[in-house]
């Protein structure tokens, strides 16, 4: 059985990581710098940049992180998946019914975003593109939910959560395909302790959910309270793209240890 691609999502959310990087540090020597730019459109004006100007690239890196970083994680779960329901008959009825819950709950809040099969414009009429994504979502939904059949299943919908991904969130997704205490494992990282300055996963474990909580509340401020923001600085996000690279590598090698024991013939309990 062919296994999971962790690396490919793993290199694409740290190359991610380098542009923000690259766009907050030049955005700080525009600030601190203003005479070496200079732009060929006259609408653009540069001599403008200054504090506030920094402020919001600063906001702005700190919600394309947390956006990458949960596309990073859907991804390398999503790969799990895919392996997963390929071994579907050998994992347990627990794992089993885990998966046909979720996707149920997940199928429900993807049927919700469709408020009518209608068009728009008038006349009226149903809308084929509408009433071909309620069909596949209810035919898969109804193979797998229904007569526990995985064989048209769409794994992006087992790991789909409308939430921020915060740490227990992160763990309620994996540990649908069987995967349990993904945060916790993650922290057994070299990086993870590396980066908290400490020798054991559970002193890691702890830094880490607060650490990625307080992440998530400064997301959830840039978002909600724009116009209130004090604003961030730049080693503010320095600081969160080392902790999300951290995260990320010491992720990625916390799955590749769980697959390879599933490739093992050790398939979720």
């Amino acid at each position: 059985m062919t296994q999971p691609d962790l690396q490919g999502p793993y290199d694409e959310f740290v190359s991610r990581l380098k542009d923000i990087r690259r766009i907050a540090c030049a955005m700080e020597s525009c600030y601190r710098n203003p005479s070496l730019i200079q732009s060929s459109r006259p609408t653009a004006d540069l001599a403008g940049i200054g504090a506030t100007t920094s402020n919001n690239v600063n906001s702005m890196a700190i919600v394309f992180i947390a956006s990458s970083y949960e596309d990073f994680v859907r991804e390398e779960l999503t790969a799990c998946a895919n392996y997963i329901c390929s071994n579907y008959t050998l994992t347990s009825d627990t794992v089993k019914h885990n998966i046909r819950n979720a996707y149920w709950k997940s199928t429900l809040q993807q049927l919700g975003y469709s408020k009518s099969i209608l068009t728009q414009t008038k006349p009226n009429v149903p809308d084929p593109a509408i009433i071909a994504k309620i069909r596949s979502l209810l035919e898969s939904a109804s193979m797998l939910v229904l007569d526990d059949n995985p064989s048209q299943i769409d794994t992006t919908t087992v790991v789909q959560h409308n939430n921020n991904f915060r740490p227990h969130v992160v763990d309620e997704i994996s540990a649908r395909i069987g995967i349990r205490n993904l945060i916790a494992r993650t922290a057994e990282g070299t990086k993870i302790k590396t980066y908290f300055g400490v020798a054991t996963g559970a002193d890691a474990a702890k830094r880490l959910r607060l650490k990625l909580d307080d992440f998530y509340a400064r997301r959830n401020q840039v978002v909600h309270s724009l116009s209130s923001i004090s604003g961030y600085g730049v080693n503010d996000v320095l600081d969160s793209i080392d902790l999300f690279d951290a995260v990320a590598d010491s992720m990625r090698l916390a799955l590749t240890k769980v697959v390879s024991n599933w490739s093992s013939g050790l398939l979720p309990p």
